[in-house]
């Protein structure tokens, strides 16, 4: 099973920092990409997507560490969302994978 890190992520209404920077593991050791084509991210809630299948930058790839930097449009909406990720392999394999990150666009000026 793929686990990610951190289990909590706050970001204010509108603004576009900070980014999401999650690390993927399984078994309690990082995912190792450099076999990474793409890495795709979907955010949403039970009705509504507000990350499309967009693609994340990997920042460590035998690290496990992936990340996305929001357009404003995306978290215009506060809420509390959850995320997908996906990964695909240079030899054809797809790996789908369902996230509970306490995902938590807050109003406001301040993220508490």
């Amino acid at each position: 099973m793929v686990t990610v890190s951190p289990q909590r992520y706050r970001i204010v209404q509108g603004m576009t920092r900070p980014v999401l920077l999650v690390s993927l593991t399984r078994a309690g050791g990082a995912i190792d990409l450099t076999d990474v084509i793409s890495v795709t991210l979907w955010v949403g809630d039970e009705f509504d997507l507000i990350v499309d299948g967009q693609q994340m930058d990997v920042v460590d790839p035998v690290g496990g560490t992936v990340s996305y930097g929001f357009i404003s449009s995306e978290v215009a909406e506060a809420g509390r969302y959850k995320c997908q990720i996906q990964l695909d392999f240079d030899d054809g394999r797809t790996e789908r994978n369902y996230f509970s990150i306490d995902f938590v666009i807050a109003e406001g000026r301040y993220a508490v």
